[in-house]
């Protein structure tokens, strides 16, 4: 008799029990997530009625596979474009919604008698919610087109990096059982300077192999590769000290960056899918049922203590974002659950045995709850704004949108941000080159010198820091020489201000070369020694000045294009949208359907402003782009209209014209953009209507919103008279509207100063 292995049995019965809960839960239209959880309830040993699984070692390693593969699944979705894209609401939104919560999770533990350690990771679970049951939630309920799911969808990203640091922060706390403060702050730093390594290098490299290997490349190879350089990654960092997520999110964050990311994430959904069901699945095999009944009431409160706790959490966040009230709300009711992440951080906890027993069903039950109600809640939404937004006190709905317009409105950027925005992240990139590049020379090159006995063991030193040095030379004058080049394209003011702080930025570039430099030294030879290095370093950056820095620039310009190199490709291939349009409008693309009933009318015969309320600010016809487009303009099937209008005036639009409607999120055209500026009382635009002030003509822009002492007028009449202090929000060349608005924010510096 053929002895079938009791692994393929267990997965035969795992599979499919997983595929017959799913099935019910996708027909009932619930979470399927969910129904992996009850199927590993029906396979667990707590579940008498069903055959239990034997060969449980392997099926832990195959949930080990599964946590891999779906956090490279997120990475591949968590692109350094994504994150450059989020802005600034979604930061201070995500950041304010998870401080908040872990401390509401925390204070929850401790009430329910957790250990510190425990209510720790109940905080960590309790901030992060769900991605796939928010994308789920809104593709069903066909909310992709409204303007705050960008924001949903931004705070997500956020909350996905912020989960990736508390699974290694807590996993390094859970080993040491301790809350030492100088512990977390160590771990921090080693995983700061491990993330830039990893992430600098293989931006650097990968890229590189990837392109030799172009040719070559099917869909069968695309896909070795990808898991290989996954688990090559996962390998890393491992023997970093840092748990195997983090290497797949990290490497899946860098493909996702190249050309072959979209492909590489088309290939490993089916992998990710088998084995994340797997994982799911194990987790709720730990789930016993008697004590879930036995603690109902505990899940209920915890679950309304989640529910509640996001939504304020969440609201709050937005209006501390400058978002309005309305989309404020809409947000808080997307992301009142939690998921994937919680059960990675409970699974975690369990691996340390440093959670109780009932921690994981509580987060298993609270999950499946707040899931359920997730869609309700989303549904509802706006009903929520049209019954509360009314009864709003009025000082508060004031206070608010003059908070908002602030935000809006602001500018101007001070010393330190401006010097972390030109020089902090080249600086922290370079320092992590220089410590990385030393820390490989010491532990990989120096061994095998030392065992060649080409050398006396003193000048096997002195080669090594030698050779370090040398090879480090480029970034060393990049942190004491070196220039942004972004600086090229700041305007004036901005040059101004940097040009003032030149001083201390040396110094402060100095004294960290000099630590860097002591660093160095001390890995192969005494400190006695930096001061010969340190004269040595400035004289070889004296007389190969041009050398280093022509190869500085090469090797930072051969970074920059590996990092964008997914997006310059899909520039030129195809052209995006403008960002977003100001208050609660939204700069959207409508492409003009064949029977569309405006097609051969002009623009002032097809009456969309005056139906729909809607103002176009650009058509795009083919390769030719008209900004701004007369009222005799005639519109032809195929047309891209970009028009700005409320979530309100652009639904009825896309009935109307019969096309697709997308939020922009990207780059359309690189000259075009949103802008606004203050005129000045001594602008010439000041006491003139808009169709006589010039500003259309001067900035090649058209005037598509005005705030006046607290009113806002979105797409004004052409017959409106522009009035000193005015904010005039235009869609224009973004050279020309950027030195307009530098003008006129000199001129009414000045007037207030005098």
């Amino acid at each position: 008799m053929i002895h079938l292995a009791p692994l393929i049995r267990d997965l035969a019965f795992l599979l499919l029990t997983a595929a017959s809960t799913t099935l019910i839960f996708r027909w009932l239209r619930l979470p399927m997530v969910v129904g992996y959880l009850v199927a590993g309830i029906f396979l667990g040993p707590h579940f008498p009625w069903t055959p239990n699984l034997v060969d449980l070692h392997s099926l832990e390693v195959w949930a080990e596979i599964g946590v891999i593969f779906l956090l490279f699944g997120l990475g591949l979705e968590f692109s350094y474009r994504r994150l450059r894209s989020v802005g600034r609401g979604a930061f201070i939104t995500g950041s304010f919604e998870m401080i908040l919560m872990f401390s509401i999770g925390y204070l929850t533990g401790r009430l329910l008698g957790f250990q510190g350690l425990e209510s720790l990771f109940l905080g960590g679970a309790m901030a992060i919610s769900s991605s796939s049951i928010v994308v789920r939630s809104v593709s069903e309920l066909k909310l992709k087109g409204r303007r705050f799911v960008h924001l949903v969808y931004g705070v997500l990203i956020v909350e996905d990096l912020v989960a990736i640091i508390l699974l290694v922060l807590l996993g390094a706390l859970a080993q040491s059982d301790s809350l030492a403060g100088s512990q977390i702050v160590m771990t921090f730093l080693r995983l700061v300077f491990f993330l830039v390594a990893w992430f600098v290098a293989g931006t650097y490299l990968i890229p590189i192999v990837l392109r030799k290997l172009r040719p070559l490349l099917t869909g069968e190879t695309t896909l070795i590769v990808s898991v290989g350089l996954c688990l090559m990654m996962v390998y890393a960092a491992t023997e970093a000290g840092f748990s195997s997520a983090l290497g797949a999110f990290l490497m899946g964050s860098i493909l996702a960056g190249t050309p072959e990311g979209h492909q590489i994430e088309e290939k490993i959904s089916s992998l990710k899918d088998l084995f994340s069901s797997i994982f799911f699945v194990s987790i709720g095999m730990l789930i016993d049922l008697s004590q879930l009944w036995s603690n109902f009431g505990t899940v209920v409160a915890v679950t309304l203590t989640l529910i509640i706790g996001k939504f304020i959490a969440v609201g709050l966040g937005s209006l501390l974002a400058g978002q309005s009230y309305r989309h404020s709300v809409q947000t808080a009711t997307a992301m009142a659950q939690i998921g994937e992440f919680s059960f990675l951080m409970a699974k975690l906890g369990q691996n340390y045995g440093v959670l109780s027993d009932q921690f994981f069903p509580l987060v298993v039950l609270v999950s499946a709850l707040s899931s359920f109600v997730t869609p309700f809640l989303l549904k509802s939404s706006d009903q929520i704004v049209t019954f509360s937004e009314p009864r709003l006190p009025a000082g508060l709905k004031n206070a608010l949108l003059a908070y908002q317009r602030s935000l809006q409105s602001v500018s101007t950027k001070g010393g330190l941000r401006l010097i972390w925005q030109f020089y902090g992240m080249k600086m922290m990139i370079n320092t992590v080159v220089i410590v990385g590049i030393t820390i490989l020379m010491r532990r990989v090159v120096h061994p095998l010198v030392l065992n060649s006995e080409l050398l006396p063991l003193y000048g096997t030193q002195v080669f090594m820091v030698s050779a370090t040095l040398l090879l480090c030379l480029p970034f060393f004058w990049a942190m004491v020489l070196g220039k942004p080049g972004a600086l090229a394209e700041a305007d004036a003011l901005t040059r101004q201000k940097l040009k003032s702080l030149n001083v201390g930025l040396f110094l402060f570039r100095s004294a960290l070369t000099l630590f860097l430099l002591i660093f160095l030294v001390n890995q192969f030879l005494s400190s006695r020694s930096v001061t010969w290095m340190l004269l040595g370093l400035t004289i070889a950056m004296s007389l190969m000045k041009s050398r280093i820095e022509k190869a500085y620039r090469r090797i930072e310009a051969q970074f920059l294009d590996h990092l964008n190199e997914r997006e310059l490709k899909e520039m030129t291939s195809h052209a995006a949208g403008p960002a977003l349009a100001p208050w609660d409008a939204q700069l959207v693309e409508i492409k003009i359907s064949a029977d569309a009933p405006v097609i051969g009318h002009t623009l002032m015969e097809s009456k969309l402003k005056e139906d729909f309320g809607i103002t176009i600010a650009l058509i795009e016809r083919g390769g030719k782009k008209i900004l701004a487009p007369q009222r005799e303009e005639r519109l032809y099937p195929s047309d891209k209209l970009f028009v700005i209008g409320n979530e309100d005036q652009v639904l009825k639009a896309r009935a109307y014209l019969e096309a697709v409607i997308s939020p922009v999120q990207g780059d359309l055209l690189m000259e075009f953009g949103l802008d606004s500026f203050q005129l000045s009382p001594v602008s010439k635009a000041v006491g003139k209507n808009i169709r006589e002030c010039g500003l259309r003509e001067d900035l090649e822009a058209l005037i598509v919103g005005i705030e006046r002492s607290g009113q806002r007028i979105l797409n004004p009449d052409s017959g409106l008279i522009l009035q000193a202090f005015d904010i005039v929000w235009v869609v224009g060349s973004r050279q020309k509207v950027k030195n307009y608005k530098f003008f006129e924010e000199t001129r009414l510096t000045t007037k207030l100063m005098t």
